[in-house]
């Protein structure tokens, strides 16, 4: 049996709107891991190294500052493997981000996570323009 022309396009599309939604997904992830990092004080280095992502589970408050910074945190290979759908999660690992992120003995809170995930919607639709375009849907 042929197959029928509007299937094909039906085949097509529903492949490009799959594809749409995965660029958008790891795009809009991305992206507020780039403003995240942005927003964060910066003394050594440590704590905006400490900012990680995972599929796993939520990353710990576990390490105390290191002299010299840390290794920088590499979220980019764990947004790849991000499927959309399924848990992911950013924390902070340093045990001081939240004297930091809320405030402490009187100072104000930085806000680094709050501002970001505040842009959210912004940075969501801004990734699904850009992947209607790329994808065509």
């Amino acid at each position: 049996m042929a197959k029928s022309p509007f299937s094909s396009l039906v085949r097509e599309f529903s492949g490009n709107a799959i594809e749409a939604i995965d660029a958008t997904f790891k795009g809009s992830l991305q992206e507020l891991d780039e403003r995240v990092k942005k927003r964060t004080p910066v003394d050594t280095g440590f704590l905006r190294n400490s900012w990680m992502a995972s599929t796993v589970s939520m990353p710990a408050l576990t390490r105390d500052r290191e002299i010299g910074g840390g290794v920088p945190s590499d979220n980019a290979g764990t947004i790849a493997a991000a499927t959309f759908g399924e848990p992911f999660y950013f924390a902070y690992t340093a045990k001081y981000a939240p004297y930091l992120e809320y405030g402490a003995r009187g100072r104000e809170g930085v806000g680094m996570v709050r501002l970001s995930v505040q842009d959210w919607p912004q940075i969501v639709a801004a990734e699904a323009k850009t992947a209607k375009s790329r994808f065509g849907v």
